[in-house]
């Protein structure tokens, strides 16, 4: 998404809240560097550990609960069938609904997706099957959201020869050196929301990496190094 930062500056001095679609982690970091230190910017997923949030941008503050979104779980015959975020992501695209609409989708024991209230009733009507299974969406509270603690990663450990970026995406996909450095070369891998093609960049402590149509990896702490001087890294993932 480009923005029209002098166009979003002008509307908030006359008065107006601006109320952006969702924002992926990079345009959230792109909208609050370049937003002047005269406006407010308040960001929502949904709960509080989404990705993908919603940007509230005013003169004042100004309180608005649930920045339009709704949340539905999505509920279908387990014992038959397995969806994953590729499934659901695509259907909803099929039905010509726009990407900035869709906020997260969070596999777990039960899957959940957020969006935007003008698409609400579209899917409700039109989201009844994905990948050939029938589904049907039940409306929950954003509150309960919080209470499941949702979209923590799942914590591991993986054995590295070094902290350069192409052995960690290797270990953590569990695909190949080789193959590993062709998704960072083919603009596939990000370090905290930018997108990294050096192969060969040495990844530190703290810092996210996402591997498209994979998920998402944090770095937790070097736990130790073993006799042959390779490292055992705590990692948390987000598939």
């Amino acid at each position: 998404m480009e923005f029209n930062f002098d166009d979003i500056l002008s509307q908030v001095e006359r008065g107006k809240v601006v109320l952006t679609k969702f924002l992926d982690e990079s345009e959230q970091a792109e909208l609050e560097s370049n937003l002047s230190d005269k406006v407010k910017v308040q960001l929502f997923g949904g709960y509080q550990n989404a990705e993908r949030k919603r940007a509230l941008i005013t003169e004042v503050d100004y309180d608005f609960d649930d920045f339009n979104l709704v949340a539905y779980r999505i509920d279908f015959p387990r014992k038959f069938t397995q969806i994953n975020h590729r499934h659901v992501l695509g259907t909803i695209m099929s039905l010509g609904v726009n990407r900035n609409t869709i906020g997260d989708i969070i596999i777990g024991e039960d899957i959940y997706l957020i969006v935007t209230k003008e698409i609400a009733k579209y899917l409700i009507d039109n989201l009844t099957e994905i990948n050939r299974t029938r589904v049907t969406l039940t409306n929950v509270d954003l509150d309960l959201l919080d209470e499941l603690n949702l979209n923590e990663p799942i914590k591991e450990e993986i054995i590295v020869s070094s902290l350069r970026l192409d052995a960690i995406v290797a270990q953590a996909m569990n695909v190949s050196r080789n193959d590993a450095s062709k998704h960072i070369m083919m603009k596939n891998v990000k370090i905290n929301h930018k997108i990294c093609e050096k192969t060969s960049q040495i990844c530190k402590i703290n810092d996210i990496i996402s591997i498209r149509k994979y998920g998402r990896v944090v770095l937790l702490d070097i736990k130790r190094v073993t006799r042959k001087e390779r490292i055992v890294l705590s990692i948390g993932i987000w598939r």
